[in-house]
């Protein structure tokens, strides 16, 4: 929901649990950078569905 918010094109995703470690990674391949705020709202929205403020423990963006 943030990156349709954030007017982005989700280009690709990948979604793979690790249960052995209790995580879980998602990556997405979007058509253009984020702002911060962007960012953060992802983590805000995330805590918003789990109701788990460390559900997110890293985000990174790489810009080509």
């Amino acid at each position: 929901d943030a990156i349709y918010e954030a007017e982005a094109d989700n280009l690709r995703s990948q979604h793979r649990d690790f249960p052995q470690w209790g995580v879980a990674i998602d990556l997405n391949v979007l058509d253009r950078p984020l702002s911060q705020a962007q960012l953060e709202r992802i983590v805000a929205r995330t805590t918003e569905v789990t109701g788990d403020p460390s559900a997110v423990r890293l985000v990174r963006q790489i810009e080509r």
